[in-house]
């Protein structure tokens, strides 16, 4: 008795694995499906680095080589210190002194001009310096706009 107890519970066992076999997998979640305020941290912190690296060529080869160039410099200094701006508010959410976060923003600004006056057909220009600082400034104007768009306000989620 306890052998055909024991044979028919591996029958059953058995059985249920065939079936777990045939049966397709269960969709993703829709959990999983959208970015969580996590993803997006790590998502700012990947884009990040190729975002400086671009940036920093872009500021190094000769002029006529940049995309965009005919749109001047201006524009183009302050898109990119926007882009930064949002970037490494997003990569670290939690440090809450945009003081220091912007501070080396501009330090990198700095950084470029410096390099930019050892290179030929580039130079140090105080304009560009104007512009890098209008894009920072654009970003802290248009955080509280952002807090509300549902598009924007994940970066702000669970933080007070």
């Amino acid at each position: 008795m306890n052998k055909e107890r024991y044979s028919s519970s591996a029958r059953e066992l058995c059985h249920a694995q065939q079936e777990d076999l045939t049966r397709e997998p269960a969709p993703p979640s829709a959990k999983n499906l959208y970015l969580t305020h996590q993803r997006l941290v790590i998502l700012a912190r990947i884009l990040l680095p190729i975002t400086i690296i671009t940036i920093t060529v872009l500021a190094l080869i000769p002029p006529k080589h940049v995309p965009l160039a005919g749109w001047g410099d201006g524009p183009l200094h302050i898109s990119a210190f926007f882009t930064l701006a949002a970037l490494v508010d997003t990569a670290w959410p939690q440090k809450k002194v945009m003081g220091l976060k912007l501070f080396w923003l501009a330090l990198f600004g700095l950084a470029i001009e410096v390099t930019q006056s050892f290179y030929p057909l580039r130079t140090f220009a105080l304009d560009d310096l104007v512009a890098n600082t209008v894009g920072l400034g654009i970003y802290i104007f248009l955080i509280p706009l952002f807090k509300r768009l549902p598009i924007t306000q994940l970066r702000w989620q669970g933080i007070d």
